[in-house]
Order: structure tokens, then sequence, then C-alpha cells
């Protein structure tokens, strides 16, 4: 039998649990009662005979002497008062036969047996015969060993595992709105839901918890960390899992546009829509979002709008706000001293009703490590100055809280646009400390001891196959370090100096897009990093952060000078001398630069090709490989090695790039499937004709013939009628109104 605790409740759900369980345990209706109103009285039914009444008590850490004195002095007293016929009173404490004997004693003649006093132990056995009332109580349920096990259980990969840790333990806290239920009907109707909404709306927060009554179920969990192939490598057809890529489209759109990101992830969309025993959550900000389907075609063409579900401050409603502020405040460990400043004058109405009400600035306002500075007596204008002024949230900890060497830290892993290894953001640091320009700066240097007063505040780290990764602790930190720095262009470009990773010369050029640079600066910065770059022989330098930056100033550009054009080639040079990364794109748009002005890069095209093929190429770099081909002279459909490379990309992800609801569309069920195999092998040369090799009709049906459409007609035609019969279940209900919510009396 489960053993709760009951810790991941707060009082009033305590309450509406208990209600729940009287009401099957008695076959009769409890109602839960307003407090304030009458005391004493927590839930109650009427009986011919008189008001049978009940009272809850969830005093978590309380030593049960404390709690039965309470009940001596101040609750017999009410429960006289009201006279019930019958008296009952639950807790969240276990209870010993000697405690219930006290309990009696201090209630009768209105308890009429110690079977009407209700512990810790007694509230589990009734639940264990009535496990929809557990399962409708959706924190307690998740709390339960068994489903703990299975969650824990399900995680496929290590960084998987890590996620379903921090969503459990962070579970407690999570309030079940309407939008949680509207997000998971979507997502069993279409397999797919991407979670949209402003920043701090809670869309991580919710994109979570829609994991775990799946997880529960059976089904295996992959959190995606930046590539969409990652999940190629799990995926298995017909076995139950479920995909979760947060912030998809990264911090910004322009992330997403290189490599081919749009159509793979597009493509993978297509595939989990395809397979009833898939799922897949995403999420994004709304406004990169929609900027990505404007610039990303294959976003736009796969009309992702309709998988679309957005979370909207209009849509929550003001008691949910009101369960979200009161359920932080009590799983907080923020001083009574602080509550009593929320409590006062009932000014928790002036929060709930802010104009800036975000769950992301709730969470902050009632995090006690954020109020280590902030007294008591400033708490309420602290408050008021973090809902008026969202954006400066990080101000008072950033400017306050770390010093010059500490803000260094923080300013490099936002500037980064992505999560950093620990090696290279020590190597970043130790760079950009030792800058002139940094030369009058107070505090320790020391790094390990910045980075780890640093983590759980500011940053995150964490460890992913044997690496130290350190992320934001939350994104908002780089929006409010953008916004700081914008008019100071100077630290940002310093730090992305300091950095030398590929991620930070994306982060520039997004930056370019959305005018947080200006262009003349940003060719500035970059020029001056490939000045360094050469005059260091690219010592320190990785390949393809070398390519994205000359890419990036010479692709387009037909004010190339000599001087250019002899960077470029002594670029390329150290380019070709290196081994060539899994990701090579870049690479090859360099090489394709460097030939248009006359310059031989790779040194041999031949061996060039050779081991690119070697490394499994995408249907992008593919297609820049015929491109650079062609711009050397040589035909892609003579080279044996390149047509080998095309065909064990189709024959590897042939129902990726071609999922049943492209080759069976506007088809009926067929036994020979001729109109099927006509429409792929159109959309066969259609891709071909990327790589040059369109005409070849052998291979065209070399691919053809490994497609499997039986199989895969039996899922598209077949699966799509597979019921979801499923149900899950929130939190009790507890549509009062607010003031009865934060009612203690």
């Amino acid at each position: 039998m489960t053993s709760y605790d009951f810790r991941t409740l707060n009082d009033k759900e305590f309450e509406v649990l208990c209600c729940d369980l009287l009401s099957r345990m008695l076959s009769k209706n409890f109602e839960r009662f307003k407090p304030g109103r009458d005391g004493g009285v927590d839930g109650r039914y009427f009986s011919p005979d008189g008001e049978v009444v009940l009272q809850c008590k969830h005093w978590v850490n309380t030593p049960i002497d404390h709690l039965i004195r309470h009940l001596e002095k101040s609750e017999a007293a009410k429960v006289a008062k009201i006279k019930p016929i019958q008296y009952f009173i639950a807790t969240s404490l276990p209870l010993s036969r000697a405690d219930k004997n006290r309990i009696f004693k201090i209630f009768s003649p209105y308890i009429a047996s110690e079977s009407n006093i209700l512990g810790a132990e007694d509230l589990n056995d009734i639940l264990s015969r009535e496990s929809e009332v557990e399962r409708r109580h959706y924190k307690l349920w998740l709390a339960s060993t068994t489903v703990l096990q299975t969650l824990l259980n399900s995680a496929i990969h290590g960084r998987s595992d890590f996620l379903l840790s921090e969503i459990v333990e962070q579970r407690a806290r999570y309030v079940q709105t309407g939008s949680h239920d509207a997000a998971l009907t979507k997502l069993n109707n279409k397999n797919v839901v991407i979670i949209t909404g402003d920043a701090g709306v809670g869309k991580t927060t919710l994109a979570r918890n829609l994991l775990l009554p799946y997880a529960s179920d059976g089904y295996e969990i992959f959190s995606i960390s930046d590539r969409v192939d990652e999940s190629e490598s799990v995926f298995q057809k017909g076995k139950r899992q479920i995909f979760y890529f947060d912030d998809f489209l990264g911090s910004n759109y322009l992330d997403a546009i290189s490599g081919g990101f749009g159509t793979q992830i597009s493509q993978f969309i297509r595939r989990v829509k395809s397979d009833p025993s898939k799922r897949f959550i995403l999420t994004s900000r709304t406004t990169i979002l929609n900027q990505g389907k404007m610039l990303i075609g294959a976003l736009s063409d796969q009309n992702i709008a309709k998988d679309e579900f957005e979370i909207s401050l209009q849509s929550m409603t003001v008691i949910e706000k009101a369960k979200i502020l009161y359920n932080q405040m009590w799983h907080s460990d923020m001083g009574h001293e602080y509550r009593e400043e929320i409590y006062k004058d009932k000014r928790y109405w002036a929060i709930i009703n802010h104009k800036n009400y975000n769950p992301r600035i709730i969470s902050y306002i009632t995090d006690s490590h954020r109020l280590e500075d902030i007294p008591v007596a400033e708490f309420w204008p602290h408050t008021l100055e973090m809902l008026n002024n969202p954006a400066d949230v990080w101000s008072h900890p950033f400017d306050a809280q770390h010093d010059d060497y500490g803000r260094a830290l923080i300013i490099l892993v936002a500037l980064n646009g992505r999560a950093i290894s620990q090696g290279d953001l020590s190597d970043a640091y130790y760079r950009h400390v030792n800058r002139k320009s940094f030369s009058s700066a107070r505090g320790q240097q020391d790094f390990i001891r910045n980075l780890r007063q640093l983590c759980g505040s500011m940053l995150n780290r964490t460890v992913h196959s044997s690496r130290e990764i350190i992320s934001l602790f939350n994104p908002s930190i780089r929006d409010f370090l953008l916004r700081r720095y914008k008019s100071d262009p100077k630290v940002i470009g310093d730090a992305i100096s300091s950095l030398r990773t590929t991620d930070s010369l994306t982060t520039a050029i997004s930056l370019l897009a959305n005018s947080t640079l200006d262009n003349k600066f940003t060719r500035t910065l970059l020029s001056s990093i490939a000045g360094d770059a050469d005059a260091s022989d690219y010592v320190g330098y990785s390949s393809l952060y070398v390519a994205r930056l000359y890419t990036f100033l010479y692709k387009n550009n037909r004010t190339v000078s000599e001087h250019d054009i002899a960077l470029i080639g002594r670029a390329s040079a150290f380019v070709d001398a290196e081994d060539l990364p899994r990701q090579f794109e870049e690479i090859i748009d360099l090489y394709i630069i460097a030939r248009s002005h006359g310059l031989s890069a790779p040194i041999s095209i031949d061996a060039f090709i050779e081991q690119a093929c070697d490394k499994d190429p995408s249907m992008d770099e593919l297609s820049k490989l015929a491109s650079l081909m062609d711009a050397s002279g040589r035909v892609p459909a003579t080279n044996g090695t390149f047509r080998e490379a095309v065909l064990a990309f189709f024959l590897d992800q042939i129902y990726y790039e071609f999922p049943a609801e492209d080759v069976f569309e506007g088809l009926s069920w067929d036994e020979d499937w001729w109109e099927a195999k006509t429409q792929l092998k159109d959309q066969l040369r259609l891709r071909l004709e990327k790589v040059g090799l369109s005409e070849d009709e052998d291979l065209v049906l070399e691919i053809t013939d490994s497609y499997d459409f039986d199989d895969q007609a039996y899922g598209y035609f077949r699966g799509r009628e597979e019921e979801n019969d499923r149900s899950y279940y929130g939190g009790g209900n507890m549509a009062r109104d607010i003031d009865d919510l934060f009612d203690r009396s």
C-alpha cells in the first residue's frame, strides 16, 4: 500500500482531499465549508438529525503534542458551540492509539468513536480502496511510490532522467489550470502540441507536467537537447514514446535556420503524427515562433499553427492566478514575517490583479534565496517594484549579490546563447578577465569559486555524459542583460570575442538581425575576431568556428579585397588541415567561397568527398557537397562514393523523409499501391534534384523498393482509428472566492 505524507498538498488541497475521502467512506456528500464563517468547520453534510462536521489539520513538521494542545485550547470550544451530531477530525500527522484517545477525550461527546479520528495511516488506508479519488488528486497521485518509480524508470537517456527528477521534485508547486487540460486534449488528438506564449507565462512548466501522465502510463520519455536527429537513434516504431523539446527554436529563430533545422523538425513532427504510439511536446516564445515561420519555409509548409496551444495571461482566471500565488507561498521557505507582508490588508489582491502578473515573477517573489538581502520592511516595496518593472527582476541579484568577476561569468553564459561546457567557459572566462578593459575589475578572480557561488541562483550546472554543462538559471536573465547592454555594445563584443564558440557567433548574428547590434559594429567585431584568429595561426579555434565566422563575413559579399582573399585562403587551409567535424555544412560554404575567388580549397576535392561521405551526411550536407562538386567542375552523378552516400541516406531515413501521410495522401486502401508508389517516386525525384541525381532511375527504384507500403499503410489507415480513451484527472475543485483561499482562520 502506498504511504503518503501529503507534503505535496497545501492546506486547502488537503481539505478537499479529506472531504472527498469522507464522502466515499460514508457515502455522503461532504461539502467543503468556507473558513472564517463558522470556526472549526472544513467540511460538513446535513442529515435528518443534524449537522455532521469535518475538521482538517495539515500541520506538516509539527510535533503531535503541539497539535493536541491547539485542539484543546482553540478548537474544542468551537465544536461545543456548533454542537454537531457527529464530529470527524483528519490530520496529515501519524497518530498512535494514545494520541487518538487524547483527541477523543477533547471532543467528547461529539466524536462517536476513535474511528472518527483520522491520522495519516487512516487516510492512506482509505486511499488504497479509493483509487479514483487518488488519481483525481493529481499532485497526491504523482507522489505515490509506484507512480514515482514508473516515472523515473521511463527516461530513455540520462538527460531525460535528470529532467524527470526535476519535475518530480518541483511537482508540489504546480497548479493545474485550465490550460493543462486543454493542452492535454490537443496532444491526445494531434499527437503533437507546440506550447507558445510570452516569457514567464509558464510554457515550460506546463510542458513538463504534460509528460507525467504519459510517463506513468508506460511511455518512454526522451528530452531533446538541441538536435532533432538525437531522437532518431531512440525512435522505435509502435513503441510508446513521448519526445520533449523545450525552446525548440532556440534563443533566436536565426539559430534554427542553419543546418536544415526547419526541415528536420517539420519532418519529425509529421513522423510523430503518423505513429499513434508517439507524442511530441515542444515550447517556443510566440514572437520567435512567428519569426521562425516567416523565415523557415518548412515550418510554414507544415502548417504547424494547427498544433499550437498558446498560454496567455488573459486566458488565466483570477482564481488560477490566486492558486499559483497561494501555492508558491505555502511551499516556499520564505519566513513567516515575509508572508505576513502579503496577507496584510489583503495585499495579495494587488499581486493577483497586477497588469504584469505572471507565474515566473510569483516564483521570484516567494523564493527565500532571493530574499536574503531584502529586509522585511523592504519586502513589499521590492515586490511592487518587481511587478512594476518585470524586466529588471534580475537587476538586484546581478548588481548587489555578485562582483565584477561573477557578473562576467553570467554575461559569458548569456551571450553564448546556449548551454556551454565548463571547460569552454573556463577558457573564455580567463581570456575575458585578462583583457585590458577588465584591468580595473573588483572581486575574486577564481573561476571555480565564482561558479559555485552562481550555481542555483543565476546559473545551472548539470552533468551530461560525464561533461559538466553550464546554462542560465532562467532564459529571462539573457533578456535582462541584452536590454541593459544594448547601449553599451562593447560589453557584448568583448564577451563574444572571448567565447570562441560557434554558438557565440550565432548570438552575434542574431543580435544583428534583431537590431540589438548594428551592422557596422557587428562586422567590425567579427572582422576583428577574424584578424586575431589569423594572427594566432588559429591556435585555440575550432574549424567549425572559423568556417562560420568567414562564411558570415564573406558569403554574398561583393567587396572583397586582396587582403580578404588572403585571409580566406589561410582560413581554408587551416580548416582543410583539421579533422572534419560531425557537422560540416558551413565548412563546405567556406570552400565554395574560396573557390569563387580562385582558391583551391580543399586541396583535394576527391579526398574531401570521401571523408564527408563517410560522416553519414544529412540531406543539406549532401546538397552542399553537390554544389561544391559543381563549383570544382565535377559531376555528382559520376561520383560513385557520393551516389552511395545519397542511397545510404534515403535507405536509413526513408520513413522520416517520406512519412505515410505524404505517400498515401488522397488515396484509399489498395492491395497493389501503384498510385502510392508513383507519388513516392515523384517526391523522391524532387529530393534527388537537390543533389544532381534526379535522372538516376536505378537509384529511384532501389530506394522505392525499400519502402514497406503494407506496413506504412496499416499505420496510416488503421492506426488513426485507435481511440484515445485514457482520462486524466486534475486536482479537486477549489473554485472558491480568493479571500476564502487566503483565509487562515
